[in-house]
């Protein structure tokens, strides 16, 4: 499952409640940094519940059975009841989110296993109906310092193993405003490695990693300064030369880097033709998408369209041209555009050619 889905999934979690069921408790299970308790949290915030997370790890007997006093029952014999513990929710609607429950000594995750099963406590607490219980853990493998959780433990929950989708967090890095050159970084070089794909000198890079980076860079520091290049070391260990080397010069050409120079960026995206096959259709594939994206800016003229197909490679400038035709078409008839159109056998496409211009 992609983190992109946990929030459809907790929607369907709170039906389960609507209909009185008891044992529909999610659990997600991933790598560190792939946001499991950042899609609990903001699902929480979308949906108006309340969050109360709980770190098992830190936690005592007394956290959830509740503290010891002794009071007497109706025979005026003394005995030893418990008190409701405060972070247990007994009212309204929220999510009891129990956050790496595997670091838990056993002795406390076994004190979960009632809370799991909605049974009533010795101290009179039932986990009350609005709530929902949602665990996240780690794997329990050698990458982890975790405990196994029991069987019977985890026959309480409903385990979805989360998974890093590039395409989910490049849309997640866009939608939250993350520096643009780092997203061009993440869509043409970055490649996520699971803890146990890494030689035993490798640091672990996870998108927290990523959104750590951001906001170090939102702090308009500039990239050639001692200090960014030490903190890129420290995040992004071995890929902080890729990342540096991509920043300084093999970086994609930006739609920003048209509107800013328009003839330094096309003899740059030239000169792109020219670099590694490794990387330049990498390279070359993020610029027209940049501009495809950008078709509603009043920068993207037929002109302009022209001259940057002028300088890409035909199979890229047949898309551009592609998508530009479906887009808008061009407003009058450019002799350029005819010859692209025959060198690139867009005929079989654009049957009549002259259907695909709008003439003034």
């Amino acid at each position: 499952m992609y983190i992109s889905q946990v929030s459809e999934l907790l929607d369907q979690a709170v039906k389960t409640r609507k209909n009185k069921g008891k044992y529909f408790n999610v659990l997600l299970e991933g790598d560190a940094g792939l946001g499991k308790s950042m899609a609990v949290q903001q699902w929480a915030k979308k949906n108006k519940y309340q969050l109360i997370d709980l770190r098992a790890a830190l936690m005592e007997r007394p956290d959830l059975l509740g503290f010891p006093f002794v009071d007497k029952d109706s025979e005026d014999i003394p005995r030893t009841k418990y008190a409701i513990p405060e972070l247990l929710p007994t009212k309204g609607k929220g999510v009891l989110f129990l956050d790496e429950i595997n670091r838990a000594p056993n002795a406390i995750q076994n004190i979960f296993m009632k809370l799991l099963t909605r049974d009533k406590f010795e101290n009179g607490y039932e986990f009350p109906e609005g709530w929902l219980i949602v665990g996240a853990i780690n794997p329990d493998s050698e990458a982890y310092n975790v405990n196994s959780m029991d069987t019977a433990l985890k026959a309480r929950f409903v385990p979805f193993e989360i998974e890093y989708n590039q395409k989910a967090f490049i849309d997640y890095m866009k939608a939250c405003n993350f520096n643009n050159e780092l997203i061009r970084y993440v869509e043409s070089l970055f490649v996520y490695r699971k803890p146990q794909e890494l030689g035993d000198s490798d640091q672990y890079i996870s998108p927290r990693n990523i959104e750590q980076m951001n906001e170090f860079m939102q702090t308009g520091i500039s990239y050639k300064s001692d200090l960014f290049r030490k903190v890129s070391q420290s995040i992004f260990g071995q890929l902080a030369s890729e990342f540096l080397s991509f920043l300084d010069s093999d970086r994609p050409i930006l739609f920003l880097d048209f509107i800013k120079d328009e003839s330094l960026a096309l003899k740059e995206l030239k000169k792109s033709n020219k670099t590694s096959k490794d990387f330049r259709g990498d390279k070359i594939s993020v610029t027209v998408n940049e501009i495809i994206d950008n078709f509603t800016h009043a920068h993207v003229t037929d002109e302009f369209i022209v001259k940057v197909i002028s300088v890409l490679p035909k199979g890229n400038a047949s898309q551009l041209l592609q998508k530009y035709f479906v887009f808008k078409g061009f407003s009058k008839d450019i002799p350029k555009v005819k010859k692209f159109i025959e060198e690139y056998k867009l005929s079989k496409i654009f049957p009549k050619i002259s259907d695909i211009f709008i003439m003034d």
